[in-house]
């Protein structure tokens, strides 16, 4: 429409007085559609940096199935067109290029290895209707693991994974596209084991809405007896002293002042393997130094904390 001030021609979006402004597809800005401009928008996909975020000319561009907003489906139909595959660019924001789009089954379960050191997600993608040609996956970042590999990749698939503060971001695209069932592998490094790590993410293939995952609890059993420093340190009037058991064992957990007497018992029973947090409440208390003491058969540990009024 003229009057809109473009008009959409084979890819071309012109002002008014003919001269080119935009070439949908040329995210890179040199009227040449190209792998670059594909990569510039996996980068895009997965937030990184100098691509991330695509905004004004470079989004509009990036935008070739023109639904409002950027993916790795983008990128996979720019490399249908450079290769001369049936696809058309159009940038023109009619929304209409996945209309037809039907939703796949998406289900996952993560497990940790014996060792506890290796996490494993397989991600099952089935009851696939329309050719998939991506998948972005997007995880909250976690300072305890880090990602290792991508097993069972797409053949031919471009991969891209970058981790933000945030997030890990996955994105992957290929003109090979999936019709069978596919269950990707991601493998990660467990770095630190810690207590009840709540594993999510979201899931989008082609240009599907995202897919919200079940989320997992990953109850991750220590391997050491260990008590920990209580926070926060010094408190008023409550404090909390978390524990790690490796075994099935009689804990006491007990509070004593500077003269050795004990003001509180915790805990006191039988307790099975796991991570533990216990609050301690001292507002009958007076302020001073005070000892926590952490039995588990013959073992004990002790440290000490500040309570200030």
């Amino acid at each position: 429409d003229p009057s809109k001030g473009f008009v959409n021609y084979s890819g071309w979006l012109d002002d008014k007085d003919g001269t080119p402004s935009l070439v949908c597809g040329d995210v890179t800005g040199d009227y040449f559609v190209s792998a670059l401009d594909g990569s510039f928008i996996l980068r895009h996909s997965v937030r990184m940096a100098p691509q991330y975020p695509l905004i004004g000319r470079d989004s509009t561009a990036a935008d070739v199935t023109g639904n409002g907003f950027v993916s790795a489906y983008d990128a996979a139909t720019i490399l249908k067109y450079i290769v001369g595959l049936p696809v058309t660019l159009d940038c023109s924001g009619n929304g209409n290029a996945l209309k037809d789009l039907q939703k796949p089954l998406i289900t996952w379960s993560p497990k940790i290895s014996d060792g506890q050191d290796i996490l494993t997600v397989p991600i099952n993608i089935s009851n696939i209707k329309t050719g998939i040609n991506s998948i972005e996956i997007q995880i909250p970042h976690k300072n305890s693991i880090r990602l290792s590999s991508i097993s069972k990749k797409p053949e031919n698939w471009e991969v891209l994974e970058h981790t933000s503060d945030q997030f890990l971001s996955i994105a992957m695209y290929g003109i090979d596209e999936l019709r069978d069932d596919l269950i990707l592998e991601l493998h990660f490094e467990i770095l630190e084991l810690k207590q009840n790590v709540n594993f999510m993410g979201t899931i989008r293939v082609n240009e599907y809405p995202r897919i919200s995952m079940e989320p997992y609890n990953l109850d991750i059993i220590p391997k050491v007896f260990e008590l920990y420093q209580n926070y926060p340190n010094p408190f008023n009037p409550n404090t909390h002293i978390d524990f790690s058991l490796p075994e099935t064992a009689d804990v006491q957990l007990q509070i004593y002042n500077i003269l050795g007497q004990k003001v509180q018992t915790l805990k006191n029973e039988r307790m099975a393997p796991g991570y533990y947090s216990v609050t301690f409440e001292a507002g009958g208390l007076s302020s001073g130094v005070y000892f926590y003491q952490l039995r588990m058969g013959n073992q004990v540990l002790i440290k000490q904390m500040l309570l200030l009024k």
